[in-house]
């Protein structure tokens, strides 16, 4: 960041220190440029950061439990926090509470983490590279690595667990014995997280990795999947390295569920019940308007058929070239009522027209649709 010098400078009047920390630290040794950038600084009051912050860009405090404030500078989003120690006060996601305290060191602050390839921290004024649990061997080596006890960094927050998941399959790294041992011990509590969560894991997941087979023997050996999807659970092997970005996402979820699944435990979203609602439609070769409301769902099942039915691509290429909705129609409303048809009998044509359209029995021209 071209300004971290000069705030660097400001935090400095205060005798405070500043650390870059996280994911960002990660992914300098991974050779990734990070998409966010993380700052600890110690020995400053919260209300002295902001004001120091807010000479640089808009800055927010993110919950004052919470230590961390949010500055846009240059359109781009940084996040500084004050050291805090948190506290479980339960076995669910959302069951610890947090006490900031500026007086905390940076080891402080590192002992908390999940993971030793994110409990790196690099000192902005000297260079120096804190590593106090060999993160950066870890990296080296491809491992993933709880910080400290395993059992006690899951249980303070169940979502770590697919957060290891997740970052197996991302970066194709191997979970640590002990690591491992403790996700399959407390695979259950990862059902005390929000859904929402549980989502936000697998898409980033499934949207940065090239194939999903690591994934799915991770769940499965973990015993997360059967948590996740039920017992009968049979998740495909599927490749997706050639889809876009936008769409890596929708297709991995088809994957965990077509060839079975309960859906109850993972909670899907309403746009994930309609994509598999579309899917169902395609396979049975259902008229489309009995199950379509957006053709956006096609470009989703189009990427995820093209790396092995070539048949339901062609299927989709077609129907994306035919009129599907009552709107795409030559003959509108008003020509109906110009032809004596009004009411509810206007939408029962306007079906039958479509079905005919989709089984190759007429085309949309006025004429084809006037002689129905």
């Amino acid at each position: 960041m071209h300004v971290e010098k000069k705030i660097l400078e400001q935090i400095k009047k205060y005798n405070g220190r500043l650390y870059r920390v996280g994911g960002c630290v990660r992914d300098q040794f991974l050779n990734i440029k990070p998409k966010d950038i993380d700052y600890l600084v110690t020995n400053i009051e919260l209300k002295d950061l902001q004001q120091i912050l807010s000479n640089f860009g808009k800055a927010n405090e993110v919950g004052k439990s919470f230590g961390i404030i949010t500055v846009i500078i240059d359109n781009e989003s940084y996040d500084f926090a004050i050291p805090r120690t948190e506290f479980s006060t339960g076995n669910g996601h959302k069951d610890f509470s947090i006490k900031t305290d500026k007086n905390l060191d940076v080891f402080s602050d590192l002992m908390r983490r999940d993971f030793t390839a994110g409990a790196i921290a690099i000192d902005v004024d000297t260079g120096k590279i804190i590593d106090p649990y060999d993160g950066v061997l870890d990296i080296n080596n491809k491992i993933i690595r709880a910080v400290r006890d395993p059992y006690d960094r899951f249980e303070e927050d169940p979502l770590r667990i697919l957060r290891a998941i997740q970052f197996a399959a991302r970066f194709n790294f191997e979970i640590e014995e002990n690591t491992f041992k403790a996700m399959q011990s407390l695979a259950s509590t990862i059902l005390t997280c929000p859904a929402e969560r549980i989502h936000a894991e697998f898409d980033k997941a499934l949207s940065k990795i090239h194939h999903n087979e690591t994934l799915i023997k991770i769940l499965k050996d973990s015993g997360v999947g059967f948590v996740l999807f039920g017992e009968k659970f049979n998740l495909m092997n599927i490749s997706l390295q050639s889809i876009p970005y936008d769409y890596k996402a929708d297709v991995g979820f088809l994957s965990l569920f077509i060839n079975g699944g309960d859906l109850k435990n993972f909670n899907p979203t309403l746009h994930q019940l309609e994509l598999l609602k579309v899917y169902a439609g395609l396979e049975h070769s259902v008229v489309p308007n009995s199950y379509l409301k957006d053709k956006k769902y096609l470009d989703i099942l189009f990427n995820f058929y093209r790396g092995f039915n070539s048949d339901k691509c062609l299927e989709i290429s077609r129907l994306m070239t035919i009129p599907l909705f009552a709107k795409d129609l030559t003959i509108n409303g008003e020509d109906f009522i110009a032809m004596g048809i009004t009411g509810a009998l206007i939408g029962k044509i306007q079906k039958d027209i479509l079905k005919n359209i989709y089984e190759g029995k007429m085309i949309n021209s006025v004429y084809h649709v006037t002689e129905y």
